[in-house]
């Protein structure tokens, strides 16, 4: 007994209208996931702020069963494989990078909240402004310093 077309195009409806429900679905669950690591984020920011403050450092070992990523990739050796990847890349296309690999900025900037987190790891250097690219074990330096405020000299 064959399908009639009108029962196969039903069938391939409601098969079309239930993906939809699953994709909708879908999407609501990474939102809520995107929402949490961003507010897991921020507290272990806080944490190991009050840490910090504390002095102690034997709270800062201690509470790392406290929901920290311990098997979860560090932003510095994503970043070093995203520029293993593509070569020396600008911090804003890294912090792109970093997005599309699940990683969720906490600060009202992300591209400086990602930054302030690899600029300073000995892997890394600045070959040009903005520009990261892996030293490789070489002895490299940096295109000029990282300015700190506003340091400008006037032209008088």
């Amino acid at each position: 007994m064959k399908n009639s077309p009108t029962s196969e195009n039903e069938y391939r409806r409601v098969i079309r209208d239930r993906l939809e429900c699953v994709r909708s679905s879908l999407d609501d669950i990474l939102g809520q996931i995107r929402r949490l690591s961003v507010e897991r984020d921020r507290l272990q920011d806080e944490k190991r702020h009050l840490l910090g403050l504390i002095g102690d450092e034997s709270l800062t070992e201690s509470s790392a069963s406290d929901g920290d990523r311990s098997g979860e990739q560090s932003i510095p050796d994503a970043v070093a494989q995203i520029l293993e990847e593509h070569g020396p890349t600008h911090y804003k296309d890294i912090s792109r990078h970093l997005q599309a690999a699940g990683f969720a900025p906490t600060g009202s900037d992300p591209d400086n909240t990602f930054l302030v987190k690899y600029y300073l790891d000995p892997r890394f250097y600045r070959p040009a402004r903005g520009t990261y690219a892996l030293t490789r074990g070489k002895n490299v330096k940096s295109v000029g310093k990282k300015r700190r405020g506003n340091r400008r000299r006037k032209n008088s």
